[in-house]
């Protein structure tokens, strides 16, 4: 697939070091800045640097996981080598990105004392298929597990940009304000309709007032969210993102998935043409 760099978890050092001295897997990127032989030897780079279109982009790799079946290796502190990894880097990457194997809980840890670290590839066995924003410098995303889908994220980074990140993903506006004017104006019908109603009418009109009301405020504050998002763009103050997960059907290995990847890198040659 091209791999500019991946990481591993403790389920792949499972494998025994013979496993990463096979010729195909020794010819992966593989990055982990916390894996350590039982001898205290480091058997693969803790970071990597790359190019493209101009920007420096930085891959660090984080392992974590359960050391249960494991013989060959062992872990070092994530933390402390993280924080060794980006004082190596000070200075020689604008753009970084943490493959992480650690929880959910330690990689918001992450994104709160380290905003220098721009994106977070995480893999929670627990989750799939998700882009969220922890902490407004960072974004974490991730696919399901086990292959079962592709994930590609497209990003506008701006280096100047002061409030973080935006999902750039085009947002029915006139529709959410039909919706909130209609909702408004259910409310004032049911109000009417209270006075002559009985006790009980009363009790359920009461409670799907208070229904719509959640709901015109869900709906006004997506609305105002978008205005905002579109302002903020606009003046370059927000990088943005636009997330896509295709899934893999029938199952790994299938022509599916040689189809997304071929499909993926036909459009990053447009988009690397586009730049030059």
């Amino acid at each position: 697939m091209g791999l500019d760099a991946m990481t591993v978890s403790t389920l792949d050092l499972q494998g025994g070091n013979s496993f990463f001295l096979r010729e195909k897997i020794a010819a992966l990127p593989i990055i982990s800045a916390n894996i350590l032989r039982r001898d205290g030897t480091a058997p693969f780079p803790p970071w990597v640097l790359k190019q493209s279109s101009g920007i420096s982009l930085a891959f660090i790799g984080l392992t974590g996981g359960s050391l249960e079946n494991v013989r060959d290796f062992t872990l070092s502190p994530p933390m402390p080598a993280l924080e060794k990894s980006l004082a190596e880097l000070k200075g020689k990457a604008q753009f970084m990105i943490l493959l992480s194997t650690l929880t959910s809980e330690e990689n918001s840890t992450i994104t709160r004392e380290h905003p220098e670290i721009q994106v977070i590839i995480s893999c929670d066995l627990m989750r799939g298929n998700f882009v969220h924003l922890p902490a407004p410098g960072t974004i974490i995303a991730q696919t399901t597990n086990d292959l079962a889908s592709l994930g590609e994220l497209k990003i506008s980074w701006q280096p100047d940009a002061s409030k973080g990140w935006r999902e750039n993903r085009p947002v029915p506006r006139e529709e959410l304000e039909k919706s909130l004017t209609a909702g408004k104006e259910e409310i004032v019908r049911m109000e009417n309709l209270i006075t002559a109603a009985t006790e009980k009418g009363k009790r359920r009109l009461t409670h799907r007032i208070g229904d719509q009301r959640r709901l015109n405020t869900l709906l006004k504050a997506k609305i105002d969210y978008s205005l905002e998002s579109d302002s903020l763009v606009q003046k370059g103050e927000v990088s943005t993102f636009i997330p896509h997960f295709y899934k893999v059907y029938p199952k790994p290995g299938m022509q599916s998935v040689f189809n997304i990847v071929n499909n993926l890198e036909k459009q990053l040659k447009e988009l690397q043409l586009e730049t030059q």
